[in-house]
Formats: structure tokens, sequence, C-alpha cells
């Protein structure tokens, strides 16, 4: 699970499936 600066903007479910 990768922790990006755009991920935190998202939801926490899509923080999860986004590991750009």
């Amino acid at each position: 699970m990768v922790q990006n600066p755009t991920a935190k903007n998202l939801k926490p479910q899509t923080q999860k499936t986004v590991q750009a």
C-alpha cells in the first residue's frame, strides 16, 4: 500500500486500491 500525496486526498477506501 503506497501512501502518495494524491492518495491522501482520495477516500480511505480508494487509498487501498490506489497503488500508483
